[in-house]
């Protein structure tokens, strides 16, 4: 009677304890069942930003498509990449904004340079690229490597020579357009050219020239003598060079500044022009008048 009891008694404990975990959740099953919803949760959003990326990636890919400039762009860059192929903001390597020479509707491009032992030519074409640039609005940097670009035969040879010699020295790259142009001035600029053009724009006289042929050699030594002057002073130095019969006339004028009296010098030649003519052709009626009687 004892064993049936005790086998009852184990039957009945099993049964119950089997018949109570059927109504409840385990606790430790709700904990995985909340981390595998959590996981979801987490994969839809890594999956959300991965979208997001996406969509940034080809936005960022139109508008550089959008901004990019074909005129400036070249295969050959130094640091493999193109860095005129896309406006980007102040800072970076790019263009500062968006490109005026758009607007203009024409094509702008940096002229070559060859490196030819002719100082006016040399300031000439550095002037075209300064120019080029107030139009265009590239960094600093870009400048360096669009002119590095456009040096052809021997100013070509002696920038890659400027590199190599820079690299054994373990300088730093040239990224400065100043220093870059104070390179090209030491190697292309004679050390006597400035002495050379102030000789000649303090000499220069108008002799048997016309005045606006004087006058356009006098602006290019003065521009090549590049020195700051004030226009008082370079006005004196015109009058000085004038011939005496035209620059006595046009001081005894009223003029204001330098154009003033470059205009008023071209009056007075074509009015003792015609006062010559009007006195010749007097002289030779008189002449004709004296025989004939």
């Amino acid at each position: 009677m004892a064993e049936r009891r005790c086998g009852g008694g184990r039957g009945g404990a099993r049964g119950g304890g089997r018949g109570g975990g059927r109504g409840e959740i385990p606790q430790h099953e709700g904990a995985a069942r909340e981390h595998d919803l959590r996981d979801v949760e987490n994969d839809e959003l890594r999956q959300q930003v991965r979208d997001l990326q996406r969509c940034l990636g080809q936005l960022e890919t139109t508008t550089t498509e959008t901004n990019s400039d074909s005129d400036l762009s070249h295969p050959d860059d130094d640091d493999g990449e193109n860095p005129f192929g896309c406006a980007r903001e102040h800072g970076g390597n790019g263009y500062y904004g968006v490109d005026p020479s758009r607007d203009i509707g024409m094509r702008i491009e940096i002229p070559e340079f060859e490196g030819k032992a002719l100082p006016d030519e040399f300031i000439d074409w550095l002037n075209t690229v300064e120019r080029v640039f107030n139009i265009k609005n590239i960094s600093d940097s870009n400048k360096v490597k669009l002119v590095a670009i456009k040096l052809k035969k021997n100013a070509s040879i002696w920038w890659e020579h400027v590199k190599k010699q820079r690299a054994r020295e373990r300088k730093s790259k040239i990224q400065s357009w100043e220093k870059m142009k104070k390179l090209l001035r030491g190697k292309f600029l004679p050390a006597h050219y400035r002495q050379d053009a102030f000789i000649e724009y303090h000499v220069c006289k108008q002799g048997a020239l016309s005045v606006e042929e004087f006058t356009n050699e006098f602006d290019r030594l003065l521009m090549r003598y590049d020195d700051e002057e004030e226009e008082g002073q370079t006005t004196a130095r015109y009058f000085e060079a004038l011939r005496t019969e035209i620059a006595e006339v046009v001081q005894l004028q009223q003029y204001f500044s330098y154009e003033d009296v470059c205009r008023l010098a071209l009056k007075v030649e074509k009015q003792l022009k015609g006062k010559k003519v009007s006195s010749r052709w007097s002289s030779g009626r008189e002449s004709t008048d004296f025989r004939g009687g």
